[in-house]
């Protein structure tokens, strides 16, 4: 394995079927892991949507997680795409679910721990694009600014109270099996 190049096989779902659909590859700072987000679309104006594979750095052939449902529920902006947290061992991403009826907390953080293949939510609205998540020790969390301006923009517009700060931890949330990954729609709204 090249150290620059991580020659992945792409999962049988990556089809980039769509006219100006791409790919993005990340690999996180430790390489342990290879971020592979796939069929990136732009869904609404400059909004993009996106699936999702993780590879470990002993198996390039076949992703440890794949998330390829046609909803394309991961929210993609380059490099603020995700958190990685090497402590807890997960990832975290802004996760579309938006639904009529859900009250508002249409886009929460979703967070997949790669050791122990489970996923967890953490209830959020349309602003969990503008936050980041910043890990301070296993399974503690600190919520950062991202986009600071927006979040300015939000909180004079629409009265959004700033979440700056606010800490987060993992054990106090439900978590799944990732088998069920591509149905955390259908889960995070039961």
């Amino acid at each position: 394995m090249n150290d620059f190049f991580w020659e992945i096989t792409p999962p049988k779902s990556c089809k980039n079927e769509f006219p100006g659909s791409f790919n993005d590859f990340f690999v996180t700072f430790d390489r342990k892991y290879g971020i592979f987000l796939y069929d990136i679309l732009e869904l609404k104006m400059d909004a993009y949507y996106c699936k999702l594979a993780i590879y470990r750095n002993d198996n390039l052939k076949k992703p440890c997680i794949d998330m390829n449902t046609e909803k394309r529920g991961v929210f993609y902006r380059r490099e603020m795409t995700f958190d990685y947290a090497p402590i807890s061992n997960c990832i975290s991403i802004s996760f579309s679910a938006y639904k009529n009826d859900s009250g508002g907390q249409n886009f929460p953080y979703l967070f997949i721990d790669i050791s122990t293949s489970k996923f967890a939510f953490i209830p959020w609205d349309h602003t969990s694009i503008y936050y980041g998540l910043s890990e301070v020790s296993h399974g503690k969390f600190v919520i950062y600014d991202k986009s600071p301006l927006e979040l300015d923009f939000q909180e004079k517009s629409q009265k959004h109270i700033r979440q700056t700060g606010r800490q987060i931890e993992l054990a106090n949330y439900t978590w799944y099996d990732t088998e069920n990954l591509n149905r955390a729609y259908e889960i995070y709204h039961t």
